[in-house]
């Protein structure tokens, strides 16, 4: 089963995957991949790397899924997988969080609005059905990895997407 573990720059995925990792699971860093193809292109004026997800879907083809494989980052929603979980976050937190990587203004609140408007789980959820979310904001690594370990093993009724609704956070960031 290929699991995309994703959600806005700043929610707290690449600490989840290394606790998931530390706890046995196959865990793939998207972004590693993504720059090991060889395929992308620098966007200077956003400060990004851009890649063709056909060619970074082609860089996954030969990943195992008879096995639980996490692949992690903020473009895992767009590969074929079989389950996403989209880690959500207070976009005040992730804009913060941002700032404190080195992150411009701009770019941090680029990032707080796409949480805000729910941009990546409503990708995900046109993607799939078998998409859930988690409000990360005040919790642990260990209480998220507990969450995720409990959505693979079926017990997911508490994490069905639309529980976690920032759009009251939107005046702030528009």
């Amino acid at each position: 089963m290929i699991v995309a573990l994703t959600g806005t720059p700043g929610t707290g995925k690449t600490s989840v995957a290394m606790e998931l990792r530390a706890r046995g699971y196959d865990v793939i860093d998207i972004n590693e991949v993504a720059k090991g193809c060889q395929e992308w292109e620098r966007d200077e004026g956003r400060d990004t790397l851009e890649i063709d997800i056909a060619v970074l879907q082609k860089c996954m083809d030969g990943v195992d899924n008879s096995k639980t494989v996490i692949c992690e980052g903020h473009l895992s929603h767009h590969l074929n997988f079989d389950m996403a979980v989209v880690l959500r976050c207070n976009p005040d937190v992730i804009a913060s969080r941002l700032k404190e990587r080195g992150y411009d203004e701009e770019k941090a609140m680029e990032n707080a609005l796409s949480e805000a408007l729910d941009i990546i789980l409503c990708e995900a959820t046109d993607a799939s059905d078998n998409v859930y979310d988690i409000d990360c904001t005040n919790m642990t690594v260990e209480w998220i990895s507990d969450s995720i370990e409990s959505i693979i093993n079926g017990n997911d009724i508490d994490f069905l997407p639309g529980k976690v609704d920032w759009t009251g956070e939107l005046e702030k960031w528009c």
